[in-house]
């Protein structure tokens, strides 16, 4: 569809899909001789919409500017899986992590164990200090986006031009065992606060009981001449009041200190009492995904090639993001050609996007 005397023309479409037998694995007995089989079964419904918008907003003398917007956004629903299957685990992540499809529910969504809560939403804090984790999955996200976009622009003047593409994704999450693994180990930025006097820590000193008792200031002497440690944190949450049956009747504000080390190596422990939905991010970002710089070789330059119209080009890709909200990794690291694991990092078998630098020569023979 063109308008503003076909300077602009807009592309718009709405579609309903519904797809039947889907690739689906199983885990099967040993005792069959196979750990899994592959069936297909169930029905997925698709419904979205596509729009694009490009067009030349200023073409005077020799300058030209045109743009292409493009955007798109999809809802889908498990209307089926295979008889007497209501849900279907997708990816399975320390038994404390998972993606899933469920029938009546979003493809990929993710379910983990996530904290225990107050009824106010308060994180509750275990008589030890730690957060305390929750035994009962809960809905944390889903792996597929809200909408998608994309823009590419060309400014022209004469025979220089200069291009990029912005590639937008909004909504949907992402877990990041990478960023969980960082934290585990204090490779993380994160892990700095409370690691010592100067980033925020407390002071304290361990009794004879073994207990960690905070001390007015670093300057403090603990008693009996006990060594003073400047590591200390209070986490933000409550902790539950118990009567004399050990029914719950109340809360208040958590005053428990423990070492900053040990709650890294506690909360962000494998399974025990590690907590992964910790590492369950919204998956937003604006990518600069190229930049191209290019000349048009003035024909005298080339009359003794074969080759006319020639142009050369200075070409960046996957250079960086002028926006994201998954912390310390690329997003795009967890894209994958299987559709359930594009929400999930591991750490051990995906790796960052590669930026490059390129030189291209163009011509016509």
């Amino acid at each position: 569809m063109g308008f503003f005397d076909e300077r602009w023309h807009a592309d718009v479409s709405f579609y309903h899909q519904r797809n039947v037998d889907q690739i689906i694995p199983l885990g099967i007995a040993p005792s069959s001789g196979a750990t899994n089989m592959v069936v297909n079964a169930g029905v997925m419904t698709n419904t979205g919409q596509e729009v694009q918008l490009s067009g030349t907003p200023l073409h005077k003398g020799g300058f030209e500017w045109s743009t292409t917007l493009n955007f798109s956004r999809n809802r889908n629903e498990i209307r089926s899986l295979l008889p007497g299957l209501d849900g279907l685990v997708l990816q399975n992540f320390e038994d404390n992590l998972y993606t899933m499809a469920r029938v009546g529910q979003p493809f990929g969504e993710i379910y983990g164990y996530d904290f225990q809560r107050a009824p106010n939403g308060q994180k509750i804090v275990d008589q030890n200090g730690f957060y305390a984790k929750s035994g009962t999955l809960s809905l944390v996200g889903n792996i597929m986006p809200n909408w998608l976009g994309g823009l590419y622009n060309t400014v022209r003047y004469k025979a220089v031009s200069l291009s990029l593409l912005l590639d937008v994704r909004m909504g949907g999450q992402l877990a990041s065992m990478s960023d969980y693994y960082a934290l585990a180990t204090g490779r993380a930025k994160e892990t700095l606060f409370g690691r010592d006097q100067a980033h925020g820590g407390l002071p304290y000193y361990i009794d004879p009981s073994g207990d960690y008792v905070q001390l007015p200031s670093h300057d403090a002497v603990a008693p009996g001449g006990a060594r003073v440690y400047h590591d200390g944190i209070i986490l933000a949450g409550v902790k539950e009041v118990f009567d004399a049956s050990g029914n719950v009747t109340g809360y208040v504000k958590n005053d428990k200190l423990v070492p900053e080390w040990e709650y890294y190596e506690t909360n962000f422990d494998w399974k025990s009492q590690g907590i992964y939905t910790q590492v369950v991010y919204k998956n937003n970002y604006v990518k600069l995904r190229e930049l191209a710089l290019s000349f048009d070789l003035p024909a005298a330059w080339t009359r003794h090639v074969p080759a006319r119209n020639v142009r050369v080009s200075l070409i960046g890709r996957n250079l960086f993001y002028l926006y994201k909200t998954v912390p310390n990794i690329d997003p795009e690291s967890a894209a994958s050609t299987v559709d359930y694991r594009q929400g999930l990092n591991d750490y051990q078998s995906y790796h960052p996007t590669t930026r490059s630098l390129g030189f291209k020569i163009t011509g016509s023979f």
